[in-house]
């Protein structure tokens, strides 16, 4: 345990404001406010659904499934 550590969601005031409208020149200066878990995994689904919609399934990165993958996502100039 460490005292700094975050215990609770928490989200960039502007963006929860103005979503992908806010302000991103204000990343690392905007303050975080709480909230609440259901409403952390609504808006983690919004936004999800967001990228899908606009941006395709290739808007989403999963992950990789293991280390001679990142090799070849690398090499693929990812």
């Amino acid at each position: 345990y460490n005292p700094s550590r975050v215990r609770y969601p928490m989200v960039r005031l502007d963006w929860l404001r103005k979503r992908e409208k806010s302000d991103r020149s204000q990343r690392g200066d905007n303050r975080f406010v709480r909230v609440s878990w259901d409403q952390a995994l609504d808006l983690f689904y919004e936004e999800l659904e967001r990228v899908q919609k606009t941006y395709g399934s290739s808007g989403v990165f999963t992950g990789l499934a293991d280390w001679q993958m990142v090799g070849k996502y690398h090499k693929a100039g990812g």
